[in-house]
């Protein structure tokens, strides 16, 4: 399933995802401080 408006995109496609960004972010906001990629 997926979403557009304007330049934002929401998908359920797993494969489209990049982990590395997801994890970078997860990792440094308030509520996931220091999340190991394993967890994600």
């Amino acid at each position: 399933m997926q979403w557009t408006k304007g330049d934002y995109r929401v998908t359920t496609e797993i494969g489209e995802f990049d982990f590395d960004v997801v994890h970078q972010y997860l990792s440094e906001v308030a509520w996931s401080p220091g999340i190991v990629r394993e967890k994600m």
